[in-house]
């Protein structure tokens, strides 16, 4: 990685809960993770869901109207291993 003398992230901001403006938070080491109150609970429930290839087919079998946004999901993801949802601190939102 290329430096530019500044200095290292503390914080990120989720401007709203949809995952593609939050799903790479976990490669982030941030201290601090920040959000509006509005997505705090959605984010909390992404966190909890067991995310793979396996659970994003059966979730659009159950419910196809899911397809076009975890059909995306799946092509983001090469693989699980260290991934996770990051919600946002608690007493930040």
């Amino acid at each position: 990685m290329t430096t530019v003398g500044l200095p290292a992230a503390r914080r990120l901001v989720y401007t709203h809960h949809h995952w593609d403006h939050t799903w790479g938070a976990c490669a982030w080491e941030v201290e601090e993770i920040v959000c509006h109150e509005a997505g705090a609970e959605l984010l909390s429930a992404e966190a909890r869901r067991p995310w793979s290839h396996e659970y994003l087919r059966q979730e659009m079998a159950a419910n196809p109207r899911l397809g076009p946004s975890f059909q995306a999901r799946a092509r983001a993801m090469n693989g699980w291993e260290d991934f996770v949802v990051r919600p946002a601190d608690p007493h930040l939102h």
